[in-house]
This record gives structure tokens, sequence and C-alpha cells, in this order.
């Protein structure tokens, strides 16, 4: 079984996180694709217990999923739901094909759904306009996955995505909404986080400024080596010449326990100041400093791979939004009176009706449809 279990991260975050967690407390999205892709068939089962991460990881997980079913065509998946899937968990059953697909989960199992959000930081207008269309992006195929899949009113769906809002879900009324098909007659473990894994989770792994000033602070508190003063005694030569010429009426008697090693029973050690403190080791301090500044640069260079993805990213989105709009014109231009003829009902309404007079025919199939038959019912529902 594939287990999807812990915060589900990406190979770059993940690199960085996997220092504080401990092992099972996260997943690499990197290293379950390939797992997925190495599964021979005609059966993939995945277990998730997560309460959520990544949403980029999460689309790319499903996406492994699709493509394994397509390659198997006899195949099928089972997923079996843990303690809890919230968040992009929740997203990546949601966006999971219909077909050849089944979802089961524990009596005590959890669902919990809500809108996107991330971390902007050192970020001028336009890169954060950038980011909140990259999040409405994301929001809208949260949106599309409880359509496609769901009976969950849009409405409820629509109030569970803002900002600040979530929507939990038992086992059973996940059931009741036809996200989950069977609830198992057994209670799952709970998940647990270890305290340090959850300080370290709640700290952005990509937020450079942090980075900055516990570097900063590690300098501050690596004991600089000590400076040897200029020597002005007369006890002392001058380096690379003879000894000065002293007056021998200011130089003091030797003590009896002189350290002088010209001295009988001297040594050689040099006298040490009994309230001087201990000449610091910088050595040690100064290879773990080299080390945050090694890392620091891995992770700008992360942060700019990732800023040219997320270019992409809203370049194909935008390209894809284009695409949405003619389709829309050519519905709205292709509707007719006769598919319009359902006054005073809503899409609901006669998606309702549709499924009485067609009881085999399944959720996704009806849905579309309605929507095809009545386009002006089905705008209206992101006009609100």
């Amino acid at each position: 079984m594939i287990d999807i279990h812990g915060v589900i991260l990406s190979a770059i975050s993940g690199s960085i996180d996997r220092i504080f967690a401990s092992p099972g407390e996260i997943c690499i999205s990197d290293e379950l694709i390939s797992e997925i892709r190495k599964s021979p068939g005609p059966l993939l089962e995945i277990g998730v217990d997560s309460p959520g991460g990544d949403f980029q990881a999460a689309c790319a997980i499903s996406a492994a999923v699709s493509d394994w079913l397509q390659s198997h065509r006899d195949g099928r998946v089972v997923c079996f739901v843990g303690s809890m899937a919230c968040s992009a968990a929740a997203y990546f059953l949601a966006s999971l094909p219909l077909e050849r697909v089944e979802i089961y989960a524990h009596r005590n199992s959890i669902l919990m759904f809500h809108g996107t959000h991330s971390d902007c930081h050192d970020a001028g207008a336009s890169a954060m306009r950038d980011n909140a269309r990259s999040l409405e992006l994301c929001d809208r195929m949260i949106r599309d996955a409880l359509l496609y899949r769901s009976t969950v009113p849009p409405a409820t769906i629509d109030a569970w995505l803002l900002e600040g809002r979530a929507g939990w879900l038992s086992a059973e009324e996940a059931k009741a909404y036809h996200i989950l098909d069977e609830i198992l007659d057994a209670d799952a473990d709970p998940l647990v986080f270890s305290p340090a894994t959850t300080q370290a989770l709640e700290t952005t792994a990509m937020n450079l400024p942090y980075l900055r000033s516990l570097i900063r602070n590690l300098k501050n508190q690596t004991p600089a080596p000590q400076k040897t003063e200029p020597c002005t005694g007369s006890a002392e030569p001058v380096p690379g010449g003879a000894p000065e010429p002293q007056d021998p009426a200011k130089i003091p008697e030797a003590p009896q326990n002189s350290q002088d090693p010209a001295a009988p029973g001297g040594s050689a050690e040099e006298p040490k100041d009994p309230e001087a403190s201990p000449e610091p080791g910088p050595v040690e301090n100064a290879e773990e400093l080299e080390t945050l500044k090694e890392t620091v640069s891995a992770l700008q260079a992360a942060v700019a791979e990732l800023q040219e993805k997320l270019l992409t990213a809203n370049a194909q989105a935008e390209e894809a939004k284009e695409v949405a709009n003619k389709l829309t014109a050519g519905l709205r231009g292709a509707s007719s009176p006769a598919a319009n003829s359902a006054a005073g009902k809503t899409f609901q309404d006669v998606l309702k009706e549709y499924r009485n007079a067609n009881p085999t025919v399944r959720y996704a199939e009806a849905y579309a449809a309605v929507a095809k038959a009545h386009p002006a019912l089905y705008h209206a529902l992101f006009q609100n």
C-alpha cells in the first residue's frame, strides 16, 4: 500500500522539513509518484492519513493516479482514509476520477476542505497579484472537484472556501455527500506529531528572512577570536629585531617562583591571567555557519526555480481562462429557449428531477447532462 501519511510536501520543501520531522510525519510527493508509477496493478491501494500540506504536491499525486488508471485499463484504485484527510489531502480524494476508484474511511475519520493560502515574502505588488490569481485558480479547482464528485451544494462549497472558513465532515456526512463510498466498521488510530515537528511546521520552511535572521543571530553568538594587542612592555622582544635597551634601575627583581624559562626550575609555559576568559574555539561554529550559508544559497536557488514555475503556471492559467471564456460564450450562443424551459427552477432542482427520472445514471454524468441541457441555470451557479 502507498501511504500518504503526515504532511504532504514537495521535494524542495520536504528536503528542508525532513531535518525537523521524525520518520512518518511527512511524505514527499515525488517519492509517492515514483511508487505509483512502479505499481504493477491491477490493484493500487493508497492509504491517506494527513492534515494536508502543499496543494501543488497533492495535485501532482492525483495526476499520477489518473495516469496510472489510463495505463492500466483493467486497474482499480482503492483509498483508505485513516483518522483524517484534511486540506490538500481532502482535495486529493475529491480530485480522483469517478470510474474505477473507491474510497473507504473509518468510523472516526474526518475530512476538511478550505480555501488555499500562502505566505508571500519579499514580494512587490505584481508578485502579490500573481499570487492572488494563483490562489483563486486553486480554489476554483477545489470547487470544481467537489461539484464533480459530490452532492455538496455550491453555496456550501463557496462558504467553505471563504478566507478563514472551512468545511469539516464526519465519515457519515462525507458518505452522505457521496465523497466516500463506504465506512469501515472500525476506528483509525490518531495521527500524532512530535512537539519538535509541530514547532517546525508552524515556521514556513521557505521563509528566507527568517533564515537570514537565524544566521545573523548565530554570527552574534559566535565568539570572535581575541586580537593580540601590540606589546608595550619591556620584557618581550620586538618581532624581527633585537631586544630594546632597558634601564637596569627600572627592571624589577624576578620573584622566586618566576616562570622565566632561563631561571632554574623555570618553565617555557607563558604566565596566564587568572581573570582572563578561556580562549574561544571558533572553528566548530565557523563550520556550522558555513553550512548554514550553503543551505541559504540552496534555498535561494530553489525559490528562484519556484518563481519561474509560478510564472509558467500563471501563464497557463491565463490561457485556460481564455479557453474557458470561449467555451462559455459558445454555450451561451448555442442555448435555445427549449433548452432553458425550466423557468423558475434552479440548477439543483432540475438536477434532482433528472436523477429521480434516471436513477441508474451516476451523479457526474447527470450533472454534465443537465449542465449541457440548461446552460443558463448552470452559469447562474457561478454568478452569485
